[in-house]
């Protein structure tokens, strides 16, 4: 009998996983690393995008208790200053102290639902926990 999809099942990780995003503007900031790195138990996610902006994002479990603490922008701040190659990605103006999440179930480290986030994402906007959306989730 076929092992039914569900509570351990292949896509569980990426339904545990949350991720908080904060936009910023100004000069791009120089690339000190890859666009995505691995610190431990969290991802931090660097991403262009145009007319002088930028975003940044801390993935990780979504039972990770600290990380609903990064819906504050100040505590979103310090933790990434806490990392010397993305630290100062930080270091400039943000836009409207938006934090967001991902607002349509996408997943979020592969640089999609940025827009809409930030455009409906709020200082105090909820965890979200989403399954990966594409051609892999669907097999």
């Amino acid at each position: 009998m076929p092992r039914r999809r569900g509570r351990g099942g292949p896509d569980a990780a990426w339904r545990s996983s949350t991720s908080r995003t904060r936009y910023f503007s100004g000069a791009l900031p120089e690339w000190r690393s890859g666009p995505l790195t691995q610190h431990g138990t969290i991802s931090v996610l660097t991403l262009p995008s145009d007319n002088d902006t930028w975003s940044v994002t801390v993935c990780g479990s979504s039972r990770d208790v600290p990380l609903k603490e990064l819906r504050r922008p100040d505590c979103f701040d310090r933790v990434l200053r806490g990392f010397p190659l993305q630290a100062h990605w930080v270091d400039a103006p943000a836009d409207s102290g938006v934090v967001g999440d991902a607002w349509a179930c996408t997943n979020p480290s592969a640089g999609r639902a940025s827009t809409s986030s930030g455009t409906t994402g709020s200082p105090r906007g909820s965890v979200t926990s989403c399954a990966p959306t594409g051609p892999a989730s669907r097999r």
